[in-house]
């Protein structure tokens, strides 16, 4: 695969950066929001779902490697 070059994150600080400074600004911002209207699962869902997702995985994990010690267990004994 090739090396892909980051992007430039940094303000340009040259001597002409003045000069495109002003025009950047009058620009005005535009911010766009979407309504949601949910029900109380769908907005406990929408709250919870990283720690639920990451508990659930955790537990399926715990669970998974506790099958293959009982099983290891049954082999050996």
């Amino acid at each position: 695969m090739a090396k892909r070059n980051k992007k430039r994150t940094k303000r340009y600080s040259g001597e002409d950066a003045k000069q495109l400074q002003p025009a950047a600004e009058s620009q005005p911002t535009i911010h766009r929001y979407e309504a949601v209207d949910r029900g109380r699962i769908g907005q406990w869902w929408f709250e919870k779902k990283r720690t639920v997702k990451i508990v659930a995985g955790t537990t399926a994990v715990v669970v998974f490697i506790g099958w293959l010690l009982f099983e290891l267990l049954r082999i050996l004994f």
